[in-house]
């Protein structure tokens, strides 16, 4: 039987082949580069402690988290892909790694990641990401996400939740804490928020973080908290609630009533995926109706939202009110327009692409070690593709990890991009 292909189609197939490995193939200065880019990438992982026994160790362990980061980078997203990637680009891995028993395989991969110390790890991974962090005020989401691929119902453990830190301007996580699940992250937030240098910025968490604790601590870091507010806190809920039902109330007050409370709004409407979405913020200071106004630190102002969407079809109409307290005395309408709006980005620009794009979900890493660690190696190899220039205008994720892979330079460029250097624009 005929191969299928005519020979001007096989003839285009053996081109492109030689076209990709004459690029890939390293020269005298990319092996130089490459070499500086693994050393300086190879720093923020080298006080890992390496607890296997000496004996029957092929591979040293910042090695294989060198050589996964790298994998992951390339599109690998399990300890599977991985060591089939390295077996199969093991001709210029050898060129900046000791690599005398071969390239490591699956099983060497996770065992390093399942005995690898979490905390230690993340800390490394903070390090390095805090190296790409750009000066000045930012906007920092809070929040959390599990593991779904690392429930493991038949011994009775629960999916691994991460509670992530994430810079909304730069696209950059900033740090991760492990939290037993969704209820615990009131403890895993506290110890994420003392990683963390928040001295100017905007700290937004959603209702799981609105704790007058949480509070005091991003006030006494010096940072701006933006907490919704939901019924987890009913006193706090039900005056802001009251607050805003009486600042439109036209009627003449008598002497012993509080005085209407003073509002500023800002409205916005767009357009998109089949519905029309109409948002207005509404803002005040006058703080006098909150009951408990002085159990939370620096409170200077509260926000209403009220978002409503409707269908561009069918006419259909839902509708929706957050509440949000913040320290910040001088957030105008607008700005908190900006805020909460940005807040969801840390679902949409991480959660989202380590879902989508990083099979994140799909992972069936069963130890909760292993699991974490890998979610803090997909963690670091997303914030190091945003923060690389991209090939092209309008590449995505996807398309930039395939970059990387194809095109070795590339990956060195991903690799060692100059601290603190931004492209114009985001993947």
């Amino acid at each position: 039987m005929g191969s299928g292909f005519g020979r001007g189609t096989l003839f285009v197939i053996e081109k492109r082949s030689m076209k990709r490995a004459q690029k890939n193939e390293l020269g005298d200065e990319q092996r130089a580069r490459g070499r500086r880019a693994i050393a300086e990438a190879r720093r923020h992982f080298s006080g890992l402690r390496d607890s296997r026994q000496r004996r029957g160790k092929r591979h040293a362990l910042v090695d294989v988290a060198m050589i996964s980061l790298l994998g992951m980078l390339c599109g690998c997203d399990d300890a599977d892909d991985i060591a089939e990637w390295a077996e199969l680009h093991d001709d210029w891995l050898e060129e900046w790694f000791t690599l005398p028993h071969g390239t490591p395989s699956q099983d060497t991969i996770l065992r390093v990641f399942e005995l690898l110390n979490p905390k230690a790890f993340a800390t490394a991974v903070m390090s390095w990401l805090s190296s790409l962090r750009p000066p000045g005020r930012a906007h920092i989401a809070i929040d959390g996400k599990a593991l779904r691929g690392s429930l493991d119902a038949s011994s009775g453990k629960s999916a691994v939740h991460i509670v992530s830190a994430w810079m909304r301007e730069a696209s950059l996580l900033l740090g991760q804490v492990k939290a037993a699940d969704k209820s615990n992250e009131t403890t895993a937030i506290p110890a994420l928020l003392e990683r963390l240098d928040i001295k100017g910025c905007v700290v937004s968490i959603d209702a799981a973080g609105c704790y007058r604790t949480i509070a005091g601590q991003i006030a006494a870091q010096q940072g701006l908290y933006l907490l919704a507010v939901k019924e987890n806190q009913p006193t706090l809920y039900r005056d802001i609630e009251k607050l805003f039902a009486q600042s439109p109330e036209k009627r003449r007050r008598s002497v012993d009533e509080l005085a209407r409370p003073k509002v500023e709004q800002n409205r916005e409407a767009d357009s998109g995926h089949g519905r029309i979405e109409e948002r207005t913020a509404t803002v005040s200071r006058d703080l006098d109706w909150l009951t408990t106004q002085e159990e939370w630190p620096g409170l200077a102002a509260v926000v209403m939202i009220e978002a409503t969407r409707t269908h561009a079809r069918t006419g259909a109409v839902a509708s929706e009110r957050r509440f949000y307290i913040t320290n910040e005395a001088t957030m105008t309408a607008e700005q908190a327009q900006a805020a909460t709006r940005g807040h969801w980005s840390v679902e949409n620009n991480l959660h989202w692409v380590l879902d989508v794009t990083f099979g994140e979900d799909n992972s069936q890493i069963r130890s909760r070690r292993a699991a974490e660690n890998f979610a803090a190696l997909r963690r670091v190899a997303l914030s190091l593709l945003r923060a690389a220039p991209k090939p092209k205008r309008r590449s995505s994720i996807k398309h930039v990890r395939r970059y990387c892979d194809h095109r070795v330079d590339y990956l060195l460029q991903v690799l060692s991009t100059p601290l603190g250097e931004k492209s114009s624009s985001r993947a």
